[in-house]
């Protein structure tokens, strides 16, 4: 895990439905990017809930399902290397509103 403190960011925007959506983009050339996943919000303004997907290089998990604000509930952090992105994806289409998202992070010398 990375010391001292590193340089902080976030990132915020929209899902797309079915399709995937870089949540976080990855870090430049010679760091990591840590994300606190209790960090990450997701506030669902449509009339039905959402069931979102997260993904990083293949790898899958599902979140909560989501009927107005979640906050992912989990003490882990996730790091990503300079040819990884968090993606996000929904279970199926909305009927009106694409949920949001924000996400903060913070960069790190990667190691060597």
């Amino acid at each position: 895990m990375a010391c001292g403190s590193g340089k902080k960011g976030s990132s915020k925007g929209a899902f797309n439905s079915t399709t995937a959506v870089v949540l976080v983009d990855s870090p430049p050339a010679g760091k990591v990017r840590i994300i606190d996943l209790g960090d990450l919000q997701i506030y669902n303004r449509d009339t039905a809930s959402v069931t979102a997907t997260l993904s990083v290089n293949g790898l899958t998990w599902d979140a909560p399902t989501i009927s107005t604000v979640v906050n992912w509930v989990n003490d882990a952090k996730l790091t990503l290397r300079s040819d990884e992105t968090l993606k996000g994806v929904l279970g199926g289409a909305v009927a009106t509103n694409q949920p949001n998202y924000f996400c903060s992070f913070e960069d790190y010398d990667a190691p060597k």
